[in-house]
């Protein structure tokens, strides 16, 4: 998650690094001073997409964990259950002998 911030800033700093250097070396009238912004938002965009594309992965992975530990919880249960009424189906068994 912390990654995905980083990225989003560090896209941030692209874009606003990308038009600096853009108007401190080149005329607004010049190819290269559009080549350079037109990079710095296509890495901008690139960096948002991998950012939202790590999130979109630690939010997946994260209801996978949730959901494992919800099926092995309900297995530690149903396996006490099925414990516990074999357990008094022996009790009964063992009483009914007795008799």
């Amino acid at each position: 998650m912390r990654t995905a911030q980083i990225l989003k800033l560090a896209a941030y700093s692209v874009i606003f690094a990308g038009a600096f250097f853009a108007s401190k070396f080149f005329s607004i009238a010049s190819v290269e001073f559009w080549v350079v912004i037109s990079l710095s938002i296509l890495l901008w965009l690139i960096l948002r997409i991998i950012a939202i594309a790590g999130e979109l992965i630690f939010e997946i992975r994260n209801d996978f964990a949730r959901l494992f530990s919800n099926i092995e919880r309900g297995l530690y249960y149903s396996n006490s259950l099925s414990k516990e009424i074999r357990d008094l189906v022996e009790s009964e068994r063992v009483v009914r002998d007795v008799r």
